[in-house]
């Protein structure tokens, strides 16, 4: 509040409180009189009344600051600084007492809402009113343990009405538990009672069920158990337990049962609610019935998924107590689904048959040809004479060429697997077919022979791979049986194969050997010594074509008498062996590389003459083991082209084939001119076409044999039966048992005139023309 100041002219300026007037109206004046002194009695009356206000404005100040101070802090906060005295600066009796005051007041509100708390909550619960005012008063001693008169004040400016509030929540909270648990006691109860009637135990009527459970109800209202209160809850809560049972028929008849002094339950608890009850009752019984139904219906659909339904499934769909609660779509569902099983069953039970038929046709195509490849005569089931098999659609059909290959080829794998080498090689070749692993094997080799090149001064760079080695490897085994390694591959194939083999045979290692027919392909390199050597080869070679009687001791050592055929058939072979030594510079001349190749071609390992005339082995076809491939070769040329020279007039010795490694054919000859068919064409013969044709002799001469065999079998047959007649007579003769017209047994010729004496007999003479249609 603003001070006042005062001059000593005391009557002259009044003290001002409000804003001077603007205007100021002026009355007639008064006779003026001496106020100073008088004012200033009045300033010193004034004075005493403003300190009175100046005071009890400080203690509002100082309350009010308390207020806000303790205000700002918990109650905790604020009773720990209360009890440090931790007051703010002006430290008044008015400030202390004030923020003591709320302190109390504040630790009483915020027990009451923890205690209210956990008397909701239940974490306290008193079973008395006894207990609670012990608690409240433990709770007030404890809180206001020495605290001031302040404190104290403010803590029971409301404890009273608390105590009462907090006696009367208790005594609420525990007539509720007390009819919470009568209820929770009753309902269990009735619905012991109701699970009794219920069960298929009571064999009583819906109607007694009802009046069991209505003098149940009655018992526990008499006897106080059950509050009135609640009555109509615990009826209600039955009701509703025998409506989610479905039992209708009982809650019907309880719900008309007449209560003592009340009526009957459906007025008791409404007739809206009771027709609830019943249409809740009457949808969990048609739910359970439904649930029951479905339940039942799982073994009935498991058999219509297998086609075994039983008429017994309609029966029990159109019962009674089913009817209602299938459809007659679910009946014919289920129905068809048992039709449709059936005829599942009867479309698998056909493929069955038809796969067992096509398995064992099957099997019965893979045992004809595998017959046919033991016995070396793969040709026999191909062409028209193939298997015939059972497809998927019923239908026989013949299995294609290829397909009789490809299990042959497996089928020959199978059966050759454990056979030694040469025996595989064999199985093979006499059947025409090319085994799968031998034959990738040579194709990955070739793949990388390619990778082998030449230098720009014409040497080999590279080295042969595990694989390119084994191709080689395998090449050479395969190549010391007439021409199987040449029926694996194609002509380039082989004669690169054949070109590193030689070049082994003759020192080099694999690598140069790979390298070395890699630059006899590729060209020498020109004006090289290589270049020189191999022109000069190629220029005697040239020779030696043109006049076979050039240098002709060696020509003919190598090739034999007929030198102007063989040289013509072995020009080739010979030009390319000699190109190889030239590039391998293991020979000088060209003379000397040119006998060396003639040497090597001149093994009967590697060449075979057959009719005069010198023929690569790898050329020539590989017949079935019963002869050599020299042998076959020769019966071939002797039946077929001979035979046909004879026909067109000329000599067996003018016949002559020559391979054309081109086609994979033989050319035939005669008088030195191309041989002709009966049919005017040219007479040229495949290799495959030759190995037929030794199939088909090989099966004849063992058709043969086997005839033959069977003659002399009867021939033993027959000497055995004429043995044991002789046997028998000279038994009887040892013995006396002979007549007396043959009991001389000093005359030697006696058994030998019983012998004729068979030939008369009917078995005798069934032999002997036996002999004659053999014959």
């Amino acid at each position: 509040m603003s001070r006042l100041q005062i001059n000593d002219n005391f009557g002259g300026q009044q003290l001002r409180t409000q804003a001077s007037p603007v205007a100021l109206t002026e009355q007639a004046g008064r006779p003026v009189e001496d106020t100073r002194w008088k004012a200033l009695a009045n300033a010193f009356a004034d004075g005493a009344g403003l300190a009175e206000t100046l005071a009890k404005q400080k203690e509002d100040e100082d309350a009010a600051a308390a207020k806000r101070w303790a205000q700002s802090m918990t109650v905790g906060e604020l009773g720990k600084a209360i009890k440090e005295g931790k007051m703010m600066p002006s430290q008044s009796p008015v400030f202390v007492g004030t923020a003591q005051h709320i302190w109390g007041v504040n630790t009483h509100e915020a027990g009451m809402r923890d205690m209210t708390t956990k008397l909701t909550t239940g974490e306290l619960k008193f079973n008395s009113p006894e207990e609670a005012d012990t608690y409240l008063t433990e709770w007030r001693n404890t809180a206001l343990a020495g605290q001031s008169k302040f404190a104290v004040a403010g803590f029971d400016k409301a404890y009273a009405q608390t105590r009462d509030k907090v006696m009367d929540h208790v005594a609420k909270l525990n007539d509720k538990v007390w009819v919470d648990n009568a209820t929770v006691q009753a309902t269990d109860y009735l619905a012991n009672s109701f699970n009794r009637v219920a069960g298929s135990d009571f064999k009583g009527t819906p109607e007694e069920a009802a009046s069991a459970l209505m003098k149940d109800y009655q018992l526990l209202r008499h006897t106080k158990t059950l509050p009135d209160a609640v009555g109509k809850q615990v009826m209600g809560d039955l009701a509703t337990r025998i409506a989610m049972s479905g039992r209708k028929d009982i809650l019907t008849a309880f719900l008309d049962t007449e209560m003592d002094g009340i009526g009957s339950l459906r007025g008791f608890i409404g007739a809206t609610k009771s027709a609830t009850y019943e249409n809740h009752a009457r949808t969990s019984f048609e739910g359970q019935q439904r649930k029951r139904v479905d339940d039942e219906l799982l073994p009935w659909m498991d058999q219509a998924s297998k086609g075994e339904l039983t008429p017994k499934f309609r029966e029990w769909a159109l019962s009674p107590q089913n009817k209602d609660f299938i459809s007659s779509a679910q009946i014919h569902s289920i129905e068809r689904t048992n039709l449709s099983a059936i005829a599942h069953q009867q479309a698998e039970l056909q493929k069955s048959q038809i796969a067992s038929a096509i398995a064992a046709s099957d099997a019965a195509a893979s045992r004809q040809i595998e017959a046919a490849l033991v016995t070396g005569n793969l040709p026999s089931v191909m062409g028209t004479m193939k298997p015939l098999v059972l497809r998927k659609t019923g239908d026989s059909e013949e299995l294609s060429d290829k397909e009789v290959k490809e299990r042959a080829e497996r089928i020959a794998v199978a059966r050759t697997k454990d056979l030694p080498f040469e025996q595989q090689v064999g199985f093979f070749a006499q059947n025409g077919l090319k085994h799968p692993d031998w034959s990738n094997l040579m194709d990955q080799g070739f793949y990388n022979l390619n990778t082998i090149g030449v230098d720009s001064k014409g040497k080999p760079t590279g080295t042969l791979n595990e694989t390119g080695k084994q191709a080689v490897e395998l090449f050479q085994k395969l190549d010391t049986y007439g021409d199987y390694a040449r029926s694996l591959m194609s002509e380039k194939q082989y004669a690169r194969f054949s070109d590193i083999a030689f070049l082994k045979k003759m020192g080099r290692s694999i690598d140069d050997a790979a390298g070395l027919s890699t630059a006899a392909d590729a060209g020498a390199v020109i004006g090289s010594d290589t270049e020189k050597l191999v022109k000069k080869v190629h220029a005697e070679v040239g020779k030696i074509q043109a006049d076979p009687f050039y240098k002709w001791d060696w020509v003919q050592k190598a090739f034999g008498d007929n030198v102007s055929v063989n040289t013509v058939q072995m020009t080739s072979t010979l030009r390319r062996y000699a190109t190889l030594l030239a590039h391998s510079g293991q020979y000088g001349s060209a003379e000397d590389a040119l006998a060396a190749s003639a040497k090597y071609l001149s093994d009967p390992a590697v060449s075979a003459k057959v009719n005069g005339t010198v023929y690569l082995r790898s050329e020539m076809p590989t017949g079935p083991k019963s002869r050599t491939q020299d042998e076959w070769f020769e019966r071939y040329i002797e039946e077929v082209p001979k035979a046909r020279a004879k026909e067109l007039g000329f000599k067996s010795s003018e016949v002559r084939l020559e391979f054309d490694p081109t086609t994979r054919a033989y050319r035939g000859y005669v008088g030195g001119l191309p041989m002709e068919n009966a049919d005017h064409s040219l007479f040229v013969v495949t290799k495959d076409d030759i190995a037929k044709w030794y199939a088909a002799k090989e099966e004849g001469d063992v058709a043969q044999a086997a005839a033959k065999m069977t003659g002399k079998v009867q021939d033993i047959k027959d000497t055995r039966a004429t043995a044991e007649r002789v046997s028998d007579w000279a038994k009887q003769v040892e013995a006396g048992t002979l007549p007396k017209k043959a009991a001389r047994t000093s005359e030697p010729e006696a058994p030998m005139r019983n012998i004729p004496d068979f030939w008369m007999t009917p078995e005798g003479q069934a032999a002997v023309a036996a002999r004659k249609s053999r014959k």
